[in-house]
C-alpha cells in the first residue's frame, strides 16, 4: 500500500503562511482530526489506513504542527496561527464539524482549536495527553520541571550535536521487536511504522521549523518557552467547552490516572469521561484497536445523535 505525502494548504487570509496534511477516505461523512504526539508528523495517520477499510464512514485529517512561509511565527505564537490556519482549512474543504483525537504533546493543539472555535468541534478524545506541571504526579517530570537551567541547556546542546530526528526517536520509544511483531489484534498497524515515520523527511526551512516544533513539544513540561508557559497550558485545559472521553493506562509513568484525576477536577466548563486502556503505556496507546473502535463508535453516536 502506498504512503500518500503530505498535501500543501497555503492560506488565503494570513498570506505567506502554508501547512501541510494528510486527509484519508475524504468522502466519508464524519472528520477526526488527529493531533500526534511529540516527535510524530502527518505521516503517522497512515498506519491507520487499514482501519479505515473496515471503518468507510470516518474521514481521518493530520496537520503538520509548523507553519511554514516567510512570515511564518516563532514557537509560541504557532500554536494559536495553527488554529487559525485549521479552520481555513477546513472551510477550504466544506468540513463544517470535526471530532478530535489527542495523543500525548498533540492535546495543546487540540486544546488551542478547541478554545477558539468550540463550535466547530463535536467531541474530543485525549489519548494520554501532556499534562501541565502543577497536575503531574510523575515524579520524573516533576525533577525534569525542577532541573537547573544550565543542566537542562546542556542535555539540549548534547541532543544537537547528536543531531536526532523524529522519527529516531519515535522508534526507540515504540519501535521495539515485540510491538512489530504484534499480531493479536491490539494494535491498528502490522509492521509499517518504520517505514511511515521514515516515508517523508522535509528539508530547508521545513526541516528547522520541525525541530523547533519538536523543541516546543518537549519544553512545554519545563517552563522554559516565552509566551507559552505553565499558566497558559494550565488555562487551555481550565477553559475547554467541549465533552472529553480521555483515555488512560496506568503504565504511563509521566501523566497516568493520578495526574488525570487531579486537573480533570479542575475543568468545570465540560464533562470529562475517563477511559482504562489495560496492557497499554504512554508510547502505544494511541496505536491501540480498542481506542479507536472507541473513538469510532462515540464519533458515531454524537453526530447521529
Amino acid at each position: 500500500m502506498s504512503l500518500p505525502l503530505p498535501l500543501p494548504f497555503n492560506s488565503a487570509l494570513n498570506p505567506g503562511h502554508q501547512i501541510k496534511y494528510i486527509r484519508l477516505n475524504p468522502s466519508a461523512q464524519y472528520t477526526l482530526l488527529f493531533c500526534y504526539g511529540a516527535g510524530g508528523s502527518s505521516t503517522i495517520l497512515t498506519l491507520f489506513q487499514d482501519f479505515l477499510t473496515t471503518h468507510p464512514n470516518l474521514t481521518l485529517l493530520c496537520i503538520d504542527r509548523w507553519v511554514l512561509g516567510p512570515d511564518a511565527p516563532p514557537g509560541p505564537a504557532l500554536l494559536s496561527s495553527l488554529s487559525s490556519v485549521t479552520i481555513e482549512l477546513l472551510d477550504g474543504l466544506s468540513i463544517a464539524k470535526i471530532s478530535i483525537a489527542a495523543h500525548s504533546a498533540g492535546v495543546y493543539q487540540a486544546l488551542d482549536l478547541i478554545n477558539r472555535y468550540p463550535e466547530r468541534i463535536e467531541i474530543v478524545f485525549p489519548i494520554a495527553p501532556h499534562i501541565p506541571a502543577p497536575f503531574t504526579a510523575s515524579k520524573i517530570m516533576s525533577w525534569m520541571c525542577t532541573m537547573p537551567k544550565f543542566l537542562f541547556a546542556a542535555v539540549g546542546k548534547i541532543d544537537k550535536l547528536s543531531d536526532t530526528k523524529a522519527e529516531r526517536m519515535w522508534l526507540r520509544l515504540i519501535g521495539s521487536p515485540k510491538i512489530e511483531h504484534v499480531d493479536d489484534g491490539k494494535f491498528v498497524y502490522s509492521k509499517r511504522l518504520r517505514d511511515v515515520l521514515q516515508s517523508y523527511e522535509p528539508d530547508g526551512k521545513e526541516m528547522g521549523l520541525r525541530k523547533e516544533r519538536l523543541d516546543l513539544d518537549y519544553r512545554l513540561g519545563y517552563s522554559r518557552v516565552p509566551g507559552i508557559e505553565v499558566d497558559n497550558l494550565v488555562r487551555l485545559y481550565r477553559s475547554c467547552k467541549v465533552d472529553l472521553i480521555w483515555f488512560i493506562c496506568n503504565a504511563d509513568v509521566f501523566f497516568g490516572p493520578a495526574s488525570v484525576e487531579r486537573i480533570a477536577k479542575d475543568m468545570k466548563s465540560c464533562r470529562v469521561e475517563v477511559v482504562l486502556v489495560e496492557g497499554a503505556c504512554h508510547s502505544d496507546i494511541f496505536l491501540r484497536s480498542e481506542v479507536w473502535e472507541r473513538i469510532h463508535e462515540r464519533v458515531m453516536a454524537v453526530d447521529n445523535g
